[in-house]
Order: structure tokens, then C-alpha cells, then sequence
């Protein structure tokens, strides 16, 4: 009994401690745990976006690639109709496409029967020879601008061939134009496809649509059939996506898919799984060692430090981030930095932001403003009208030229013409409309560009600018009246130039037809 009562009895602060102990161990387990699996899949996670991202990089590269030889030829073929009698022009030609695109490993014009009329580099020495090649027989067959299936071509080694058909003007068919391309041997589609990331045993494979390797690392498995491989699959099914998947060796892989459309090919980038979660166990080794024997001592104070330190440089660093995204109209955090170096970054922050806002804005004036009649120039046209292309928005334009212009200058003196131009200005912008945008293209040149516009909507638009000319006075005391032509996207053209073209075409066509009017493109 007295032995019980003299036994020593813990202190309060001995069980909170203990608490505390259990608590944060219990915690520090906890988040062991937590961190390993939530690295384990982010980095599983990053790895499939990463492969994703590569593999549709290289995709659209691959597709430029082949979309620019098909445009290469497409724009020879003409001159194999108009050269096809000459065999010394017909050379230079294909010498030509051959030595400028560097986009082939030979250049090739062969008749309807397969029968190679010419071909470069001279030192292949095909010409009067019959082509029997796969690729040769499919662009004979589909007659249209393909890319064709790998094969074996005339060297015996793997080939693809880009070909356009040759029509005469009669709409007869006069044979192709073809390009060859070794897969192995070509430097263009070789530097597209190369270009990876090897790091983690990470590596790039293609595949055409039989789902066999046609690019890989391995030289040995090019010519492997891999079309049990689920990524394949679904690239081969036009898809593009990221997953994880066993592939043909078993082994565990996180593949990034992306279709090559033009040719049917498959891009697949993938990462082996097991090299990606590596260093999550490395993580949770390095922070057993290094943080335990301070995790009590050092805990409080890091987070109560790091989180005074921190907020202020975190707060400018967000502030800069949305500067970098283009975001100058936010303003200044309203932050007290209560150490020197916070205070001097602050400080630097606010002097450079301001100094960048006064550059930025003086520059983007100048640089898309026309200085006399403070219009947008010819550079802001170039950029909208891409922009609207590549969105595929309908849109017109109305292209504006005054009539006898030199005639003012000389006249009246360049100072008068050039209140000419002002006054024009300010005619275009009191008549159009509140989303169209007035422009001065060059000279006495204007252009009005009208988003989301037909042309019955740009010529109405375009008769009120003409009849206010008409019948306003100019700064030279007398009428100066205008002619202007009026285009459409998609009707007129498909890209800037043919559309400013067929734009051009209707202005002098106004001019021929007498001037002060207007012609739109039928």
C-alpha cells in the first residue's frame, strides 16, 4: 500500500506533452502517407498531361510538315503542265523543289502509266523508268493530293510519298508530281521526331495505320506490329488523349497519344510508370532524414516565419504573374513589408511597373496606329484579318482608294493632301458602323474591315462613306470623291492575300467604270 502511494505520479505537462507528441507524430505519419500517394499520382498525373502535350506538339509539327510538301507540290504542278514539252525547263523545276524545300530525299514527275519523265537529284538516275512502287500505284489510283502509306520505295528502304496530281487544261491527267521521304534518312521529318525529351527513359514512337512501328528509337523494333497496344488503338482511331496502359513488352507505361490526320500516323510519347514514382520513395526517404529530429523543435516557429516572409513576396509574385498574362490594370498590392529587402522589391515592383505601362502604351500606339490620321495601319489589318481567318469568322472588306489623289497633291501641295487624308478619316469613322474598324492601308489608300459582316451589309456601308465624299467639300474647297471595292471572307478568299486581291480587283474596277463608285466582288 505505502509502495503505491510513494510511486512517483506523472505531471500534467508530462501527459500534454505526450499528447502533443503522439499528435504530431500520429500527423507526421499521416502526411507520410498522404504525400506519398498524392506525389505518387501527381507525378503520374503531370507524366500523361506532359506525354499528352509532346505528343500533340510533335503531331501538329508532323502535320505542318507534311501540309507544307503538299503545298510545295500543289504549287509546282502548274508549271509541269506549261514545262512538260521542255525537258531542260521540266529539269530546273524539279531541281528546284528538289534543292530549295529540303523537305524530300528525291523529287519525282511521272505520266499516267508510271513512266518517270524526270526526276531529282539527277544522280538517281530514274528517268525513263516505271515506277512500281505502292506509293507510285496509290497516288496513280486516287489521283488527288495524298500522302501515301509506308512502303518500300526504289532505294528498298521505308518510304512514304507525297503527291499531287498533274492535270492538263484540257482536265486531262497527265501523270504526278511526287516527293519521297525515307523515314530513316530524311532530315526534316527526322528533326521533328527526335526532338524528345529522353529523361526518365522516356522516348517517342510513330505508328501508321496498320499499327505497325514505322519511327523508334530502337531501330530494331521499326516494322513491329503494336496494334494490341490500347494508346495505339485509339490514336489509329483518330483520338488523341493520355492513359496508362501495358504495352506489347508488358511493360507498365503512361502514354500521351495524338493523331497525325494528312497521313494516318499515330504519335505515341510515353514515360515507363515505374521511373515516374521513383522519386516519391526517394521524397519520403529525404524527409524522414532530414526532418525529423526537427520536426518539434522548428515546426511552430518555420510555418509563423516563413508565413511573415513569405506573404509579402508572394503577394508582388502574383501581382508580377498577372503582369506577365498581360493584366496592367490591376492595381498595386497593399502590402507592408516589414524587412528591407520585401520594402526595396515592393518599391522596384511599383517604379518598373509604371515605367513598363508608359513604354507599353506609347509602343502599341506607334506600333498599330497610323501617325497622320491616327487610324489603325496597315500592321493592326494584317493581325485582325489573321485572327478572324484563323477563327473562321465571317467578315468583309471594304477597300478604299481617292480618286485623282495625285492630282490634289499637285496641286495644292502635299500639306493639303494630307488634310485630305485626315478629313477621309474622319468621313469613315462618322459612317460606318460602331464595330467596324477604319483603317489606312497605305498612300490614299483606306481599308474598313466589318466583323461578322455580308457584303449586301459592307456596300450599304460603304455608299454612305462614298455619298458623304460626294457631296462634302474637302479642305481644298472642292468635292474629292472616293472608289472602293468590297470582298468577303470566306466567298473572296480564304486567306489575306487573295482576299485583299479580289478586293483590289473591284476597286480598279471602279476606277475603269468612271470613279465616285463602288464595285463588289460577284
Amino acid at each position: 500500500m505505502r509502495a503505491k502511494q510513494t510511486m512517483e505520479k506523472y505531471s500534467i505537462r508530462f501527459w500534454i506533452t505526450s499528447l502533443i507528441l503522439l499528435s504530431m507524430f500520429l500527423t507526421l505519419g499521416l502526411c507520410i502517407i498522404v504525400v506519398y500517394k498524392l506525389t505518387q499520382q501527381t507525378l503520374i498525373t503531370n507524366t500523361l498531361e506532359i506525354n499528352q502535350g509532346y505528343a500533340e506538339k510533335v503531331a501538329k509539327t508532323t502535320e505542318q510538315f507534311f501540309n507544307q510538301s503538299k503545298s510545295t507540290l500543289s504549287a509546282y504542278s502548274a508549271e509541269m503542265v506549261t514545262n512538260r514539252h521542255d525537258p531542260e525547263e521540266l529539269q530546273h523545276e524539279i531541281d528546284e523543289i528538289y534543292y530549295s524545300s529540303k523537305q524530300f530525299n528525291s523529287v519525282l514527275f511521272a505520266d499516267p502509266n508510271g513512266r518517270i519523265i524526270t526526276s531529282s537529284p539527277q544522280s538517281l538516275n530514274l528517268k525513263n523508268q516505271t515506277i512500281k512502287t505502292a506509293g507510285s500505284k496509290q497516288a496513280l489510283q486516287e489521283r488527288s493530293l495524298i500522302v501515301s502509306d509506308p512502303h518500300k520505295g526504289i532505294s528498298g528502304k521505308l518510304t512514304i510519298l507525297v503527291s499531287t496530281p498533274v492535270w492538263g487544261r484540257n482536265g486531262e491527267y497527265l501523270g504526278f508530281l511526287g516527293g519521297s521521304i525515307l523515314l530513316e534518312e530524311n532530315d526534316a521529318l527526322d528533326s521533328i521526331l527526335k526532338d524528345h525529351f529522353y529523361q526518365d527513359d522516356s522516348y517517342l514512337f510513330v505508328v501508321c495505320p496498320s499499327g505497325n512501328i514505322i519511327y523508334h528509337p530502337n531501330l530494331k523494333r521499326i516494322g513491329e506490329s503494336v496494334i494490341k497496344n490500347e494508346a495505339v488503338q485509339q490514336v489509329l482511331k483518330g483520338k488523341q488523349g493520355a492513359r496508362r496502359v501495358l504495352n506489347t513488352q508488358n511493360m507498365d507505361m503512361l502514354a500521351g497519344y495524338s493523331p497525325v490526320k494528312s497521313s494516318g500516323w499515330g504519335i505515341i510519347s510515353q514515360t515507363p510508370t515505374e521511373s515516374t514514382v521513383n522519386p516519391s520513395t526517394h521524397l519520403i526517404k529525404y524527409m524522414l532524414l532530414y526532418t525529423s529530429p526537427f520536426f518539434l523543435l522548428f515546426l511552430f516557429l518555420a510555418l509563423w516565419l516563413a508565413k511573415t516572409i513569405i506573404t509579402p513576396l508572394k503577394e508582388l509574385a502574383a501581382y508580377s504573374e498577372n503582369l506577365c498574362v498581360g493584366d496592367f490594370k490591376q492595381p498595386m498590392p497593399n502590402i507592408s513589408p516589414w524587412y528591407k529587402e520585401a520594402e526595396m522589391l515592393y518599391k522596384a515592383t511599383a517604379l518598373g511597373v509604371n515605367s513598363l505601362k508608359q513604354q507599353i502604351n506609347h509602343l502599341s500606339k506607334e506600333a498599330y496606329t497610323d501617325p497622320l490620321t491616327q487610324l489603325a495601319n496597315q500592321r493592326t489589318i494584317r493581325m485582325l484579318i489573321s485572327d478572324w481567318i484563323g477563327n473562321h469568322n465571317k467578315f468583309a472588306i471594304i477597300f478604299i482608294d481617292l480618286d485623282s489623289f495625285k492630282k490634289v497633291n499637285d496641286t495644292y501641295g502635299h500639306d493639303t493632301g494630307d488634310q485630305v487624308l485626315k478629313f477621309l478619316a474622319k468621313t469613315m469613322e462618322s459612317e460606318v458602323r460602331k464595330q467596324d474598324i477604319c483603317c489606312r492601308y497605305g498612300g490614299e489608300e483606306f481599308v474598313i474591315l466589318l466583323p461578322e459582316t455580308n457584303k449586301h451589309t459592307a456596300l450599304n456601308v460603304a455608299e454612305r462613306v462614298r455619298r458623304k465624299m460626294a457631296i462634302t467639300p474637302s479642305p481644298t474647297g472642292k468635292i474629292v470623291t472616293l472608289s472602293a471595292g468590297v470582298a468577303a471572307y470566306p466567298a473572296d478568299g480564304d486567306c489575306f492575300t487573295d482576299l485583299f486581291k479580289a478586293a483590289d480587283k473591284a476597286l480598279y474596277q471602279a476606277k475603269r467604270q468612271g470613279r465616285n463608285r463602288i464595285v463588289v466582288v460577284e
